[in-house]
């Protein structure tokens, strides 16, 4: 299994900055997801427009794959 450098770089650094609690790691992977989010409704706001990009961002925070990636504790270290 091949796990992309920049991830487990940061997924390290975020583990010893906050800790390996249960709250910490699942932290992790809700802002992850926000940011996610953000990053959806910027870019489709800026090709589409602003009720294109607030659609966009809806979908993606009710989509069943994303939402389960949200819940889900990213762990590495």
């Amino acid at each position: 299994v091949y796990d992309p450098p920049v991830w487990t770089h940061a997924a390290r650094s975020w583990l010893r900055l906050a800790g390996s609690s249960f709250a910490s790691v699942h932290l992790l992977a809700g802002l992850v997801s926000l940011a996610t989010l953000l990053l959806v409704w910027r870019l489709a706001r800026a090709a589409l427009g602003p009720w294109t990009a607030l659609a966009a961002a809806g979908v993606l925070a009710v989509l069943v794959p994303a939402v389960a990636l949200g819940r889900t504790p990213l762990i590495y270290g």
